[in-house]
């Protein structure tokens, strides 16, 4: 009578250190199934397989269709380099609409997609958003290295003369101009200054705007010269002659933040 499995390999082991002391070494013979395996056992595992496998897929299709057409057409918006900002901006705004309306027509009061158990639609949902949300970090990351303008106004104008809300309104322009979200914008306005601008003491202001990329040519600082002039004239009742303005281009390692430079983040 052969040996039970657990036995067999019990006594290989022994072999095994009679061998290390100079013995032979006796292999076990070839592990035997203790029933038989007949076409129609397989016919019926195959059977139970494909059943398992409708069962994963019934009343799914409505969501895996809808995830391949709403879900995955704002991802693909993503997988161009770089994202425009405006770009990111619209596509995660859709984003937003397109998980509201996957929760409201399709998760509703349930654990899951299809009903109380996980099915197809909810892997497929899950493999989509982990590939959208590690584009959308790597675009994040990127998009905050290149959005954070600092914007510094200096003028010898008194505290009394200078609009109320000017910083505000200053953030919200310069965030327009430079094409950067308010969020990412940093503004100081220092009046009441002792300041003197070409040779006078005359009242004058002096605007510092520095920023990674957005500020490197003078393509780009014609353009946001001529703005920031039109918006400065009129909040300070100041001529073009008594304003100048300073581009300073800046590089990420130039930025502290959150412990760190910008270039790590």
């Amino acid at each position: 009578m052969r040996l039970s499995c657990f036995a067999q390999w019990t006594k290989f082991v022994q072999n095994a250190e009679v061998h290390r002391q100079g013995g032979a070494l006796m292999l076990p013979p070839p592990l035997e199934l203790r029933y038989r395996v007949t076409t129609e056992d397989l016919d019926w595992e195959k059977k139970a397989a494909l059943q398992c496998i409708h069962k994963a897929y019934v009343g799914v299709d409505e969501p895996l269709s809808w995830q391949h057409t709403a879900l995955r057409s704002w991802a693909q918006a993503t997988w161009q380099k770089p994202v425009p900002q405006e770009t990111l901006s619209s596509t995660l705004a859709e984003l937003d609409s397109c998980l509201q309306l996957l929760e409201a027509k399709f998760l509703r009061d349930q654990a899951f997609l299809t009903g109380p158990q996980v099915s197809v639609a909810d892997l497929m949902a899950i493999k989509e958003l982990m590939l959208t949300e590690s584009l959308f970090s790597a675009e994040a990351a990127s998009a905050f290295r290149l959005n954070m303008p600092f914007i510094e106004l200096d003028t010898n104008l008194p505290a009394s003369r200078v609009p109320a809300g000017l910083q505000k309104r200053l953030c919200e322009v310069a965030a327009t101009i430079l094409g950067k979200p308010v969020e990412h914008m940093n503004v100081t306005v220092r009046p009441g200054l002792t300041m003197v601008l070409s040779g006078s003491t005359e009242p004058c202001t002096q605007l510092l705007i520095s920023s990674v990329g957005v500020v490197d040519t003078a393509e780009k600082n014609r353009g946001h010269s001529a703005s920031f002039f039109e918006f400065l004239t009129k909040e300070l009742g100041l001529g073009q002659d008594r304003i100048i303005i300073r581009f300073y281009p800046m590089e990420p390692w130039q930025i502290g933040f959150n412990g760190t430079v910008v270039t790590f983040l």
